[in-house]
């Protein structure tokens, strides 16, 4: 049986944090020649590179192209993984997906508020035939967008070390789920492990206070070491059990939805 074509676009950091957990066997469900694309200048040269030293049968080709550009160019593909740096990028390639196409995307943010500001996971994956998730999706991610604007990781955690301590685990939670989906492409949407789902982590709920008194942290940095959520902190909503938008907006938003928690 023939191997889907797989496009991966968008080889940042999530990209680096997907390709870390991913197993052969995993890729292997793919055609060798995955595709890689990214605007950035050697990125997907990067993780093309990463990925050969993991399965040395793998012909990784990198595109220095946006994923608009890539769908367009390759309209052939039947599966995409999306991690691209914006909002605007991810909702317009979701958009551009053809009927027939898998396409799985995930999304990592953070709310204003500086330390006090909430964190986001999102993940999703779209397969052919699953118009509930569908019209999900091109629900919410525009309803965030507006509350939202483009930034980089470096932007995310700025000069806050204990957001860019946290960024990297919550990362790590979300690639966990489309690591999961990449192995699980045959299934039908209803079997997927959560076509669905969003992390929201609010702030100031690490117990940092708790774990430094219990004497668990770097004296060099003061960040706890190793970082642990406590349950109640790191919560997983499935979709689209809790739209429309607005209702899940609010539970993102929660304890204080006065404030706006956009994604950066």
């Amino acid at each position: 049986m023939a191997r889907d074509e797989l496009l991966w676009a968008g080889n940042n950091r999530g990209a680096d944090t997907i390709e870390r957990q991913l197993m052969p066997k995993t890729l292997n469900r793919y055609a060798p020649t995955l595709l890689l694309a990214d605007p950035k200048e050697i990125r997907a040269a990067h993780l093309a590179e990463a990925l050969r030293n993991k399965l040395p049968t793998l012909t990784p080709q990198p595109l220095q192209m946006r994923v608009q550009d890539a769908l367009a160019k390759y309209p052939h593909v039947s599966a995409a993984v999306l991690t691209v740096d914006t909002m605007d990028a991810t909702t317009e390639a979701l958009n551009a997906r053809r009927p027939s196409q898998w396409m799985s995307f995930q999304i990592v943010g953070k709310g204003p508020g500086g330390v006090t500001a909430t964190l986001l996971g999102l993940q999703g994956t779209i397969s052919p035939g699953d118009h509930v998730t569908r019209e999900s999706v091109q629900l919410l991610l525009p309803a965030l967008a507006e509350m939202s604007r483009a930034a980089s990781s470096r932007d995310l955690a700025g000069p806050d070390r204990v957001t860019a301590a946290v960024l990297q685990p919550l990362r790590q939670v979300v690639s966990r789920k489309t690591v999961a989906h990449l192995g699980e492409k045959e299934r039908a949407p209803q079997d997927l492990t959560g076509v669905l789902s969003v992390w929201p982590l609010v702030r100031p709920c690490f117990h940092c206070w708790r774990l430094k008194q219990e004497g668990r942290t770097n004296s060099r940095s003061s960040l706890p070491l190793p970082w642990k959520w406590p349950g109640h902190c790191l919560k997983t909503l499935s979709l689209p059990a809790v739209s429309p938008p607005p209702l899940l907006l609010s539970r993102l938003c929660s304890p204080a939805p006065s404030t706006s928690c956009g994604l950066l």
